[in-house]
């Protein structure tokens, strides 16, 4: 896909994603990028020498990770931050025909490893659509639709990621968010912590972008 092209077609996502925000069409992928909070908090936990327990996730788009062990700020971080970086990295991706099934299929390998640690039927059964979703694009067609996926979950991953971080830690100050709990383990003020999440969060996405615009 030309870069100008691809530009475009984030441009759009974003858009469509805005506008139906708080409708009924994204609710699903919602909860999916709740579950993918979720399982960077899990990530986290494993690569600073923790373990994963389990991965919960409600109807209403709340997500709990619980571990034993591991580095309890970078765990932390690891939420909105892990998210933002899946994000990108799928916008990234998918500007590459090179990467894209690689990426796809590292998707496929990461979730799977999870999918014994998703102890509700509703984070299994995420975990599980969007292993086939990935499975049934690349397939379709010989991929032709998996650039058009990859890029709307990248998109939709940023977008969540950088409104959560608004919501939960700058406009609102929620007692148990993620920013909360940094503030606690720090002394670093909550909305403080939201501020610099969001912009790196944005940087993040917007470094993407740039990314396939500047190398293609």
């Amino acid at each position: 896909m030309p870069p100008l092209a691809h530009f475009g077609l984030i441009l759009i996502y974003a858009a469509l994603i805005c506008f139906f925000w708080n409708s009924a069409v994204l609710y699903p992928f919602r909860l999916l990028i709740v579950y993918v909070h979720e399982m960077c908090h899990g990530i986290a936990t494993i690569l600073t020498d923790g373990k994963t327990l389990s991965i919960e996730v409600s109807e209403n788009e709340s997500g709990l990770h619980y571990g034993q062990g591991g580095n309890r700020i970078f765990i932390l971080c690891a939420g909105y931050l892990g998210t933002s970086l899946f994000g990108a990295l799928l916008i990234i991706a998918s500007q590459q025909v090179a990467m894209i099934n690689t990426a796809c299929w590292m998707l496929v390998a990461i979730f799977l490893v999870f999918l014994p640690k998703s102890k509700t039927l509703l984070a299994a059964l995420l975990n599980i659509g969007f292993c086939l979703v990935l499975i049934g694009a690349w397939w379709f067609l010989e991929g032709v639709i998996l650039p058009y996926i990859v890029t709307f979950f990248g998109v939709m991953s940023s977008i969540t990621s950088i409104d959560h971080i608004y919501s939960t830690a700058i406009r609102h100050e929620i007692r148990g968010s993620d920013a909360h709990q940094t503030e606690k383990v720090t002394g670093i003020d909550s909305r403080v912590v939201g501020v610099l999440w969001m912009v790196i969060s944005i940087g993040m996405m917007t470094g993407a972008v740039l990314f396939g615009i500047l190398t293609n």
